[in-house]
């Protein structure tokens, strides 16, 4: 089954959501902006994800300066 991955980026938080070809939600979560807990979210998903999407929304731009 192909899925497809969205990640909406806040300040401090991202949601995540993974959804089937009929547009189906698989996973739909609220996590902290940690990448390797991202990942690992994503990771049961990952063989079968054939598409990635991002949203980077209310972020302020100093919140890059480390990046």
């Amino acid at each position: 089954m192909s899925l497809y991955a969205a990640i909406d980026l806040h300040s401090s938080n991202s949601v995540l959501a993974v959804m089937d070809g009929d547009g189906k939600a698989v996973l739909r979560c609220r996590r902290p902006n940690d990448l390797p807990r991202l990942l690992n979210d994503l990771a049961p998903y990952r063989d079968e994800l054939v598409g990635v999407g991002g949203l980077i929304s209310h972020v302020p731009f100093n919140s890059f300066n480390s990046v």
